[in-house]
């Protein structure tokens, strides 16, 4: 379950597969890490178990060589096999991640030294590392001062006052933004906001909003023509489809929102000499395509 999901969910932001790969091995990782507050766990077992799990790539590779350097105490020699996240890649930072895990499962305070004592990209490795050591540990096994020097996560995420994560995350109808691409109050946030439609899979991107015929950015397929598939099969592409969902009976259409009509709405040429990083002349991206002022600075 670990492994697919992690597939899943990297697949959103990290295409290429040894970052599904990477993904996956962590995620493994701190499932069965976490396993360990019911049943005896090792760090061999939990490196077998992730090399059983994790598809072939070099980053499966790598975690093989950690297996073999697991018996080694020496962070150096394991961080220059294996390497320590310099490169900013999942091959170079989730072997010795892994290891350092491994070795030092039982010890929150050791792991994350001996993953600082490496170098390379420290706050990544230490991130990745403390995750999966903190999923066996607990809280418990965090240093109290360490903890009282970070900031209280507030009542609410622990349950208190008898309200979920999800109502208090929820917003009323009323108080949302529609999705520029298929028109439902689903947003929490002004468009421009980077969120991701669960309904049809539309990251809310502002050049994109700018530029609604421009193909590229975040979602690779123009405003116009998402909406267009957004409309027809329910989803921006039809790769889409697996991550969205139907919507709520609280999630209608703004009433107030149309689909862009390229014979009405004149917008940018996304291929002419207009930098979208600049300010718009008059408008700003809380204001929509289908409201009389928003392409005004191109005329209509």
């Amino acid at each position: 379950m670990a492994a697919e999901q992690a597939a899943r969910s990297a697949e959103v932001t990290h295409t290429h597969p040894e970052a599904a790969a990477g993904a996956i091995a962590v995620a493994v990782a701190a499932g069965f890490a976490a396993r360990g507050r019911a049943e005896a766990v090792t760090g061999a077992g939990l490196l077998d178990v992730v090399l059983d799990l994790t598809p072939a790539s070099k980053v499966r590779a790598g975690v093989e060589q950690a297996r073999l350097l697991l018996d080694q105490p020496h962070v150096e020699l394991a961080a220059h096999t294996l390497g320590n996240g310099r490169l900013v890649s999942a091959v170079d930072t989730v072997p010795f991640t892994l290891w350092c895990a491994a070795r030092h499962l039982d010890d929150y305070p050791a792991a994350l030294w001996a993953c600082a004592a490496a170098g390379g990209d420290v706050d990544t490795t230490c991130a990745i590392v403390g995750g999966i050591v903190a999923a066996h540990v607990g809280t418990a096994g965090i240093p109290a001062a360490w903890r009282q020097r970070v900031e209280p996560l507030p009542p609410w995420f622990f349950g208190h006052a008898a309200a979920s994560w999800s109502a208090l995350a929820r917003t009323l109808p009323g108080e949302r933004h529609p999705c520029v691409c298929c028109g439902r109050l689903v947003h929490d946030r002004p468009p421009g906001s980077h969120d991701i439609c669960p309904l049809c899979f539309w990251e809310d991107d502002a050049v994109q909003l700018r530029l609604p015929a421009a193909a590229y950015g975040p979602n690779r397929i123009s405003l116009v023509d998402a909406q267009v598939n957004a409309r027809d099969i329910g989803a921006c592409t039809q790769r889409d489809l697996s991550f969205v969902r139907p919507p709520q009976p609280d999630e209608p259409v703004d009433p107030d929102w149309r689909p862009i009509d390229p014979l009405r709405d004149r917008f940018e040429d996304p291929d002419g000499e207009t930098d979208a990083r600049l300010p718009w002349p008059t408008d700003h991206t809380t204001l929509y395509w289908w409201r009389p002022t928003f392409w005004n600075p191109c005329g209509r």
